[in-house]
């Protein structure tokens, strides 16, 4: 039965009834007006507002950290930066379940409101020759981060991650490698730092209080993987911050999870510092987590799996461990290794290529094909990732603190 004929019949009844006690059906209806639409009302009044684009930085360390980005931005207004304006734009057409989403606003919300920015943590821009051609390597990291704004408490990030390659036998000039960073922001396509943004706004759901949270802690990488690192992850702490991000990114996008920042990222101690393109700084608090996922990358290897006329074929693979832990009392909930692995086809007139993008490959695709592994564990997921069919029992208390943390 449809909604309008399910009240017209209850008006029916009850108007039938309420006759006889000398009460008029207009009293009924206008109880039924009012109450109706005031709980429509304040479902749709829980809003999040938009602060805008933003760096996770100090002030003095924009343009030495994100300059390409930075330029970029300022081509817009004086006010707002041309990334703002441009997400602001697409920002509009947004229309997330559950939560109407203020676009107007811009780093001035209300004082009691749930803020949420684009905010960039990470610029990388990498030109190599190889062989006979130049290399290009941009990589952009970022989080879409909510905020509790009366508190300046983090409630909750998501990851989100752009990488774009490309080459050519010139070397690039600097316009060109502009060009290329400002399509990362202003060309909606196949890689779009906005359109993962805009996708974790449609996904999220809006809480001032999660009954649990977790945060990557502490990640460890045994010394033999340096041999196969590429220079821009030979920086302290890179190449850690890209495996909390790349597991982060799948906990949240499959479990929507209260994910805090890294403990060892871009924040320093308990606090970090957001600033925007006006010139406004906000220090955000982060609170202690309820969890925390320990993760250490064991090794990585290749090994040649065929050999033809044709060409090789190389399986490259990641062996991690994984610890689910509650700081307060130190109660281990999972512990498990977790092994995965791609291939490459290398043809033979190929004389030179890359290991890490593979390895790369391998440790993102894995952990995400982890993160979804972990709604329903089966014995042949555990037999061939896990190294063996007891440790189902692992994920299914992975799964069970993650269930703890929406």
């Amino acid at each position: 039965m449809h909604k309008i004929q399910v009240i017209k019949t209850f008006a029916s009844e009850v108007s039938a009834s309420l006759n006889k006690q000398g009460i008029k059906l207009g009293t009924v209806l206008l109880i039924l007006i009012t109450v109706v639409p005031f709980s429509q009302m304040s479902a749709a009044e829980t809003s999040v507002q938009f602060a805008g684009f933003s760096y996770i930085s100090d002030y003095q360390d924009i343009d030495q950290l994100f300059p390409l980005s930075n330029k970029a931005n300022r081509g817009g207004a004086a006010s707002r930066g041309a990334i703002d304006a441009e997400l602001g734009n697409r920002l509009k057409s947004v229309s997330p379940s559950g939560y109407r989403l203020d676009v107007d606003v811009l780093a001035k919300p209300n004082a009691d409101a749930i803020v949420t920015s684009l905010a960039l943590t990470r610029e990388v821009v990498l030109v190599e020759k190889i062989d006979e051609n130049y290399k290009l390597l941009i990589q952009l990291s970022a989080s879409a981060l909510f905020v509790d704004f009366e508190s300046m408490q983090i409630l909750k990030e998501q990851p989100i991650n752009v990488q774009f390659v490309d080459a050519k036998p010139e070397p690039y000039t600097d316009r060109e490698i502009e060009q290329a960073v400002e399509r990362l922001y202003f060309n909606p396509g196949k890689i779009d730092l906005l359109g993962q943004y805009i996708a974790a706004l449609n996904g999220y759901s809006p809480k001032r209080n999660y009954s649990n949270t977790i945060r990557v802690g502490d990640v460890i990488v045994d010394d033999s993987v340096s041999e196969f690192l590429p220079e821009y992850l030979q920086a302290q702490g890179s190449l850690e911050a890209m495996l909390a991000q790349s597991i982060g990114k799948s906990l949240v996008e499959h479990h929507n999870v209260s994910l805090l920042p890294f403990k060892k990222g871009y924040a320093i101690g308990n606090k970090m510092s957001m600033r925007f393109a006006d010139g406004k700084v906000f220090s955000l608090a982060i609170p202690e987590p309820d969890f925390e996922l320990s993760i250490q990358l064991e090794a990585i290897k290749k090994v040649l799996f065929s050999d033809t006329a044709a060409g090789q074929t190389w399986v490259y693979g990641v062996l991690s461990s994984f610890e689910v832990i509650e700081p307060l009392s130190q109660k281990t909930y999972a512990k498990f290794s977790f092994k995965n692995g791609v291939t490459k086809v290398v043809p033979r007139s190929q004389r030179h290529w890359e290991d890490w993008p593979p390895f790369e490959e391998s440790i993102r695709a894995g952990y995400s094909k982890l993160s979804l592994a972990l709604v329903s564990p089966t014995k042949q997921f555990s037999k061939r990732h896990l190294g063996g069919g007891k440790e189902i029992d692992q994920l299914k208390s992975f799964m069970g603190v993650l269930d703890k943390c929406k």
